[in-house]
C-alpha cells in the first residue's frame, strides 16, 4: 500500500475506527503482531483488519477523474471490501473483464467460455 493510502487509513481509523459497511471495530496491520513472516509481511490477513475501500468501483470510468470535494476512500474490515468486490465483478460480463485486463482471447470460435477462462488461466 502506498504510503499516501496508509495516511487516509490511518486517519479514517482515527475518526471512526469501525467498518462502515458492519459496523464491527477494525484494527490496524500495524497492531498485529502474530502471523508475520521473515520480512514483517502478514501472512494471514484478519477479517476485521482496517482497508480502505473506494466509493466508486474500480470498474467505474467516472473513478479516474479527481473532483478534490469528493470523498473518496471510507474504511471497511478485509471481509466486507472482499465481498464488495467480488460483487462487483459477479456483476460484469467476464468478456468486459478481459478487455479490462487487456487479456482478451483472440480466438474466440466456438469455445465455450469454461474453455477459454481455463485456457487463460493456464498462461
Amino acid at each position: 500500500m502506498a504510503k499516501s493510502l496508509k495516511c487516509i487509513r490511518d486517519r479514517l481509523w482515527k475518526v471512526n475506527p469501525c467498518c462502515r459497511y458492519c459496523g464491527i471495530l477494525t484494527i490496524l496491520p500495524q497492531d498485529i503482531i502474530k502471523g508475520r513472516d521473515s520480512f514483517g509481511k502478514l501472512r494471514h490477513y484478519p477479517n476485521n483488519m482496517a482497508t480502505i475501500d473506494h466509493l466508486r468501483s474500480r470498474y467505474d470510468p467516472k473513478r479516474q477523474i479527481h473532483n478534490r470535494n469528493e470523498k473518496r476512500y471510507i474504511l471497511s474490515c478485509v471481509q466486507c471490501n472482499n465481498k464488495r468486490e467480488k460483487k462487483e465483478t459477479d456483476n460484469i460480463k467476464i468478456e468486459k473483464l478481459w478487455e479490462l485486463s487487456k487479456r482478451y482471447p483472440q480466438n474466440r470460435g466456438s469455445e465455450g467460455q469454461a474453455d477459454l477462462l481455463s485456457k487463460m488461466c493456464r498462461g
